[in-house]
C-alpha cells in the first residue's frame, strides 16, 4: 500500500508518480458481522491532475464480477458472509490499492 504525507508539504515536494491509498476501513484483514454497513474511502494524486483525480477512482469487488463503482467513497450493508477484496483503482495511471475483509454470521 502506498501512502504519503501530504499536508503541509510544498508544491515541489509533492509525489512525482500517481498514487492512491484506501483510507477506510483503516486497516487491512478486518472482520464485520453480516449486514453491518461497511464505508469505504480512497485518496490519490496524479501530477498531471493532482488531487482533483480522485474523482476517477474505480472500485471494484472480488467476489462480485459486475460490481463497479467511480467515486471516492462508498458504503455498504449487503456484503455476504466470507472473505471479501475491495480494490480501488486510477485506471489512466495504472495504479491501484486492495483491502480485504471478513464477514461473519450475526
Amino acid at each position: 500500500m502506498l501512502t504519503f504525507s501530504i499536508l503541509g508539504c510544498e508544491d515541489d515536494d509533492l509525489p512525482d508518480k500517481a498514487w492512491i491509498s484506501i483510507i477506510a476501513p483503516p486497516e487491512n484483514n478486518l472482520s464485520y458481522r453480516f449486514g453491518s454497513r461497511i464505508y469505504f474511502r480512497a485518496n490519490a494524486y496524479n501530477p498531471a491532475k493532482g488531487f482533483s483525480a480522485v474523482q476517477s477512482i474505480v472500485w471494484t469487488i472480488s467476489t462480485n464480477k459486475n460490481f463497479s463503482y467511480r467515486d471516492t467513497s462508498w458504503q455498504v450493508d449487503t456484503l455476504s458472509i466470507g472473505t471479501h477484496t475491495m480494490t480501488a483503482t486510477l485506471p489512466d495511471d495504472g495504479v491501484s490499492d486492495s483491502i480485504t475483509i471478513t464477514i461473519t454470521p450475526n
